[in-house]
């Protein structure tokens, strides 16, 4: 499946967030966010969102997979500029969420938040 990077940004203190829109004939937008490393850990560590437009059912189990795979890819070409060091990790983290109409889907802010 082929997808287009629609935006992109973030710092080495805050981490880093992608965002792909999936070129085909259904809809999906996927966010990809490295997160930050500090300097007693050493991994690093990438959660994967997928957001497809429809039902359950809507999507197989072969496209969903060949979409993951596809983001495997996408951390491969560029993890080296997101981290400064440490181990690479060969898995990332997902969350899956179905929605009903995916349409102007943006990415308003990403960082970390204090709450104590």
């Amino acid at each position: 499946m082929k997808f287009k990077l629609k935006t992109s940004q973030g710092q080495f203190e805050i981490g880093f967030v992608d965002m792909y829109e999936l070129e085909y004939s259904k809809k999906a937008t996927c966010v990809i966010n490295y997160l930050p490393q500090f300097k007693e850990i050493k991994t690093q560590s990438i959660h994967v969102t997928l957001l497809l437009e429809g039902k359950k059912g809507d999507w197989s189990d072969g496209e969903i997979k060949e979409m993951l795979n596809d983001m495997g890819e996408y951390i491969k070409i560029n993890e080296s500029a997101k981290f400064n060091s440490g181990e690479k990790l060969d898995y990332f983290n997902t969350q899956m969420f179905y929605i009903s109409e995916l349409t102007d889907f943006e990415l308003l802010n990403h960082g970390d938040f204090s709450y104590r």
